[in-house]
């Protein structure tokens, strides 16, 4: 998601400590204007979550995987995000945006706008599920390649072999004549 870098108010905190309803419930009685970004080391490599709050309630929600240039977004990424916090290795770190700064973010990032009920709210401390992602590991491997390509436009890249050198020979001659011609 792309957020200004805003004022950090805390950094580097460890995630397997903190406690995910608790820091929630903070910043909405704190009515942070800004947010929180957790990231992770698992074995698909690194991975971040942002959850956007405006006047203490989430707004918006992305979830990326690294390795895979793969980013969900609004209640999937809040799922991996609730997920995210239960892992042992990670950070988490919160930052304060103004008003004007929050809402032009989100109007480039509409797709990542979605706002949790409060049964979404109520997080159980699970274990890290690591099928999440297994899930988007999956997914890269069973693009075909030209999906492949799409997904990182570069759909219109042809697939070239390098010419013989009977061909060049040919592209030479063919210049010669053309030359000649003139």
């Amino acid at each position: 998601m792309n957020l200004p870098a805003g004022k950090a108010l805390k950094t580097g905190l460890d995630a397997a400590s903190i406690d995910f309803n608790s820091l929630v419930t903070e910043l909405a009685n704190k009515k942070l204007i800004g947010f929180a970004c957790i990231t992770i080391g698992d074995v698909t490599g690194i991975e971040e979550g942002v959850l956007v709050f405006d006047e203490g309630k989430i707004v918006a929600s992305d979830y990326e995987y690294l390795k895979y240039g793969t980013t969900l977004f609004a209640k999937e990424a809040f799922k991996r995000i609730v997920n995210a916090s239960n892992c042992k290795y990670g950070t988490i770190d919160v930052f304060q945006l103004e008003s004007e700064q929050l809402h032009l973010a989100l109007s480039f990032n509409e797709q990542a706008i979605w706002v949790p009920s409060p049964n979404d709210l109520r997080v159980d401390k699970k274990p890290f599920d690591k099928s999440f992602g297994q899930q988007v590991v999956d997914d890269v491997k069973n693009l075909d390649k030209s999906e492949l390509l799409k997904k990182y436009k570069l759909s219109d890249v042809e697939e070239k072999r390098p010419k013989t050198q009977d061909e060049l020979e040919l592209d030479d001659g063919d210049l010669l004549n053309n030359i000649k011609k003139r």
